[in-house]
C-alpha cells in the first residue's frame, strides 16, 4: 500500500513542477467586458476616459506578466492619443504563444475599454507635436488655418498634392520630440 501511495506521489510532484513554469490565468473578477457593460446598464452608455483606458492597460499587464510576459508601455500616441502605445517582452516564448496569450488578455482587460475610448473621444495631437508639424509645413510653404486639433484636419488643410510633405512633417516631428518612441501611425 505504501508503494503504490508512493507511484502515484511521484506523478502528482511531477506534474506539479510542469505547471508552474506555465501558470494558469484565474479569470479577473474585474475585466473591460464589465466595467464596460456596467456603464452601459448605469443609465446609458458612460463616457471611457483616459483613466479608465489606462486602468485597463494596468489589468491587461496583469494578465501578460501571470503567463511571463512584459509589457512595456511606451505611453499615449503622440499623433491623435487615440491609444497608448504597447510592447512585449517575453524571452523564450514562441510566437504562437505569445499570440494567445496576448489576444486572451487583450480581449479579456483591454480590448472592448480601448474601442470604446476611440468611440467616445475625439483625437487630438499632442500639443507640442502639432506646433513643430505647423512650424514644418509653414517651412514648406503649407499654410494652415491654425485650427487644426488632429491627423484628419492636417490631411483635410493640407493640399492633396503636398500630402507627403505632411507626412514627411509628422514623421520627422515624431522622431524629433519622441526619440525613444517605438512605433507611432500616422493615416
Amino acid at each position: 500500500m505504501i508503494r503504490t501511495c508512493l507511484l502515484f506521489a511521484v506523478p502528482l510532484v511531477v506534474l506539479t513542477g510542469c505547471t508552474t513554469s506555465a501558470p494558469t490565468i484565474q479569470p479577473d473578477p474585474i475585466n473591460a467586458t464589465q466595467s464596460v457593460a456596467a456603464g452601459d446598464a448605469r443609465g446609458g452608455r458612460a463616457k471611457v476616459t483616459a483613466s479608465d483606458y489606462e486602468a485597463a492597460v494596468g489589468r491587461f499587464g496583469v494578465c501578460l506578466a501571470e503567463s511571463g510576459i512584459e509589457l512595456i508601455n511606451d505611453g499615449w500616441d503622440p499623433i491623435d492619443n487615440e491609444r497608448i502605445i504597447l510592447r512585449y517582452g517575453a524571452p523564450g516564448m514562441t510566437y504562437d504563444e505569445l499570440s494567445q496569450a496576448t489576444e486572451r488578455c487583450r480581449s479579456t482587460h483591454l480590448e472592448p475599454v480601448a474601442t470604446k475610448y476611440s468611440e467616445d473621444n475625439q483625437s487630438h495631437m499632442a500639443p507640442e507635436l502639432m506646433a513643430a508639424v505647423q512650424e514644418c509645413l509653414r517651412n514648406g510653404n503649407i499654410q494652415l488655418t491654425g485650427r487644426e486639433l488632429n491627423p484628419q484636419d492636417l490631411l483635410d488643410a493640407v493640399p492633396q498634392n503636398r500630402q507627403e510633405e505632411l507626412r514627411f512633417c509628422v514623421r520627422e516631428s515624431v522622431r524629433r520630440l519622441f526619440p525613444s518612441l517605438f512605433s507611432t501611425s500616422f493615416p
